[in-house]
């Protein structure tokens, strides 16, 4: 049997000079927003930055790949 996966929500504001011309966000800027969501869910889960660098672990994005379909 297995376990329901957790769902984590995280909220953000979109920061100004993060807007193209047309005041859409940046399609890079979706990268560090994942990445800034990254590290709240291993916070809410238990593992915050400090203690993951205190054990001596790593936790490496190696490939990212977004589909942007609007």
């Amino acid at each position: 049997m297995s376990a329901e996966p957790r769902v984590f929500h995280c909220t953000l504001k979109v920061r100004g000079y993060e807007l193209d011309g047309f005041g859409h966000v940046n399609h890079a800027a979706y990268l560090n927003y994942f990445e800034h969501a990254r590290y709240m869910a291993l916070e809410e889960g238990g593992f915050p930055l400090p203690a993951l660098l205190d054990r001596g672990w790593g936790i490496h994005v190696v490939r990212a790949e977004v589909q942007y379909r609007r």
